[in-house]
């Protein structure tokens, strides 16, 4: 009798604590409402994103974006420009995110799931001035291209559609490697050694200035030397601060590309002793950038001599093609006849 007490006793204990558990905890989801923003931030309302990220062993890193006269830069890499890609990671994504249904809605979760306030993966805090407008904590992966998240000072854990990778770069990640490509449409003309190109009114295209009648362009060069001068990409920033390593005092070539709209930039690169790269500097531009040698390479021994041939080279060569074939036709035609002949 005793014994069947106790266990209706432990049985009735189990019921009053499921009980609590599930009235607290629904209490906790009524406050839950779905499909609304998980961030409802967009990049205006933003002057600054800092971004902190925990790796094993690694103390822990900041990267800090913030706004420069309208403009994001990397303040935490020599406040060079952001790529508009990675803008898009905000704008495009997490700014766009709708909360799904939560994963976990304690505190025990929120740490399980690595987006805790003082255990997480990454923290991701927007700020306009000195006022913080939210934090975002990025954890743990539960299947590819998805990420725990949570919001600061909410209960709820969700899983969402991101790559954690997305944030969690380095510097020079988050870098505009567009910073000195220019649109070929947009170039007035491109002077490098003796060789001097310019665009043509008619045709509204770049050609050789000074092009002699017998004289025609090798398009392969040519081409390649259009798009070395305004495509340079580079592989980092160095900085805003000339060295004597960089060798731009007598740099290794030169060259100038004029705008349509009169605009004259200069580009100066300098080779650095015992190292496969070059250090860029655009005269109208603040920053020294290293870039890769063989984007220098392609186009470093170019001449005017070698963006041109003489137009009767491929005549002759074209006449002496033709009068073989005539001749060799002539051979295979006439070998019958003489067959003929002799058989007569």
């Amino acid at each position: 009798m005793k014994s069947n007490v106790k266990i209706l006793a432990i049985v009735l204990l189990a019921q009053i604590l499921a009980s609590v558990l599930l009235l607290t905890g629904g209490e906790r989801l009524e406050a839950f409402k779905a499909e609304e923003p998980l961030l409802n931030l967009s990049l205006d309302d933003l002057t600054t994103i800092n971004i902190t990220v925990h790796e094993k062993d690694q103390p822990e890193r900041i990267e800090s974006l913030t706004k420069d006269d309208g403009n994001w830069v990397i303040a935490s890499h020599f406040s060079f420009p952001v790529s508009e890609e990675k803008l898009d990671v905000f704008r495009n994504v997490l700014f766009n995110v709708k909360r799904p249904y939560p994963v976990g809605s304690s505190a025990s979760a929120a740490k399980r799931f690595e987006v805790s306030d003082d255990s997480f993966q990454t923290k991701v805090e927007f700020k306009n001035g000195e006022k913080v407008l939210d934090t975002l904590y990025v954890g743990s992966s539960p299947a590819f291209k998805k990420a725990h998240v949570r919001t600061k000072g909410s209960d709820f854990s969700y899983a969402i559609d991101f790559s954690s990778f997305e944030l969690r770069g380095k510097g020079n990640t988050w870098i505009n490697r567009d910073y000195v490509k220019i649109d070929r449409e947009s170039v007035q003309g491109i002077e490098y050694k003796d060789i001097l190109l310019k665009r043509n009114s008619e045709t509204d295209t770049l050609t050789l200035d000074g092009l002699a009648d017998d004289e025609q362009i090798v398009d392969s060069e040519f081409s390649t030397l259009v798009s070395a001068t305004t495509q340079m990409s580079f592989l980092d920033v160095l900085g805003t601060e000339e060295k004597e390593e960089y060798n731009l005092k007598e740099p290794a070539l030169v060259f100038s590309v004029t705008l349509k709209d009169g605009t004259k930039s200069t580009y100066s690169l300098g080779e650095v002793k015992e190292e496969t790269h070059f250090v860029l500097k655009v005269s109208n531009k603040p920053f020294y950038l290293k870039v890769a040698g063989f984007q220098v390479n392609k186009f470093k021994d170019t001449t005017r001599a070698s963006l041109v041939e003489k137009k009767e080279e491929k005549a002759e060569t074209s006449t002496s093609s033709n009068s073989s074939e005539e001749a060799d036709s002539s051979e295979e035609t006439g070998a019958p006849e003489e067959t003929a002949s002799s058989s007569e």
